[in-house]
């Protein structure tokens, strides 16, 4: 099983269960609270073992698109790709900002687990080990950065269907220093839920249980609509500038949390068929004090997310045909108008936006490929193929696709048996009228 489906059977394994005992009335947010927690130990810096070395991108390909033209405007899209060559082994979780990209690489056979951290920087080219699991078959599960540190999961070994609980840590790396602490773990109890940590603007968010071991005790019975409600989740950030961790809310029906412009935003369950989490409430909470505002319902999400101060969901329909939806967050948090993008076929998993456009995976019978579409009040402008295969390409969920400003970063692999070739590819997007 590749990580990323891995991670998706794991994901609706914990909304399941998370939102079990949800009633037809829309749930609300608890009171905000803040606590400060004390700072860990320093602990020695991971040691790489490949050493740096400088890869240079291979020559670039350049496009442009015209846009429809509206309201005496002529807009323009132009594209401009680089292919970095990343070997033989799979990259996992891919996030960009600033002038990097960070990456969790498979390593060690057989080649089923990512058990480092790889950092790129783009300005020079240098590509270089910056931490590695610390567990005999731990895995890295999870990497993102903001300013000049990057926070990574570590967890014991790789959760499967015979031993879905793990033990885990969230760790937090200074990549000018090598300096590494645990902002977070599950302090050796085996659980169910590891974190997916977020980052933007020096604020790291990630959810854990309030409770070490959290639910690991409950039996799929109790996974049932009308049972009570399960364990509770704490909605952490932790600020790079101050280093202060503060809980901003807490409880039992929440769904992942990620944060743009200085706002964290979760989905909270609000109707009573939660199992298949047909219907959401999505929930900002703002960081520097306030109340939570419902800012909008998602009816059947399967995907969303939150980046560059836009919030991005797909919400299935009949037939196959998928509708790709952005929403504006305001600074602070507050309630905006949704904008369709986009109705047909897309996959979801790989949906993130960017300042005026999105981007998502597609696919055609010749491989994979990354949409585009550019947008703003008046609608969407475009739909741009990247990277449409001459042999079958792949774009790898579980590289995942990134933006950071104008920069779009995915992994695509070729699989030539028995190895593959993997590639991280970087779109510069620029829309002009």
């Amino acid at each position: 099983m590749r990580r990323g489906q891995r991670e998706l059977c794991l994901a609706a394994l914990v909304v399941a269960s998370l939102l079990a005992g949800c009633t037809t009335s829309p749930a609300r947010m608890p009171s905000v609270t803040m606590t400060t927690k004390p700072p860990t130990t320093l602990l020695p810096p991971a040691a790489p073992s490949l050493g740096d070395r400088v890869i240079a991108p291979s020559a670039t390909a350049a496009s442009s698109l015209l846009l429809t033209p509206y309201a005496g405007r002529t807009p323009w899209v132009s594209l401009t790709e680089q292919h970095y060559e990343m070997g033989t082994t799979d990259i996992a979780r891919v996030h960009t900002w600033s002038h990097y990209v960070v990456f969790s690489r498979v390593e060690g056979q057989p080649q089923i687990q990512t058990r480092r951290v790889d950092l790129l920087d783009l300005d020079t080219g240098r590509i270089r080990t910056i931490a590695r699991s610390r567990w005999p078959a731990g895995v890295t599960d999870w990497a993102v950065g903001t300013g000049h540190f990057v926070a990574w999961t570590d967890e014991h070994s790789v959760p499967d269907d015979a031993h879905p609980a793990v033990a885990w840590e969230l760790h937090l790396t200074d990549i000018e220093t090598g300096t590494d602490r645990i902002l977070a773990s599950s302090h050796n109890v085996p659980e169910v839920y590891v974190p997916l940590p977020h980052a933007e603007d020096g604020l790291i968010v990630w959810m854990q249980f309030h409770t070490p071991g959290g639910w690991s005790s409950i039996q799929p019975a109790a996974w049932q609509v009308g049972v009570a409600n399960g364990p509770a989740l704490d909605v952490h950030v932790y600020d790079t500038a101050t280093g202060v961790d503060r809980i901003v809310a807490s409880g039992p029906q929440m769904a992942d949390a990620t944060i743009t412009r200085r706002c964290v935003i979760v989905t909270e369950a609000s109707q009573e068929n939660v199992l298949a989490f047909r219907s959401a409430d999505l929930v900002e909470i703002p960081v520097d004090g306030g109340a939570p505002v419902v800012a909008a319902h998602l009816d059947g999400s399967q995907s969303w997310g939150a980046r560059n101060g836009w919030v991005s969901w797909l919400e299935p329909g009949i037939n196959d045909p998928t509708s790709v939806w952005v929403m504006p967050v305001p600074t602070g948090c507050g309630k905006a108008t949704p904008i369709e993008i986009d109705n047909g076929p897309a996959n979801g998993y790989m949906l993130v936006t960017g300042p005026g456009f999105a981007a998502y995976q597609g696919a055609t019978s010749d491989g994979d490929v990354l949409y585009v579409r550019a947008f703003d009040d008046h609608g969407a402008r475009s739909l741009r193929q990247i990277a449409v295969p001459a042999s079958p390409v792949y774009l790898d969920s579980a590289a995942r696709v990134d933006i950071d400003g104008n920069r779009i970063v995915c992994g695509v692999w070729t699989r030539i048996e028995p190895s593959i070739d993997a590639q991280l590819v970087v779109v510069t997007v620029t829309i002009t009228s």
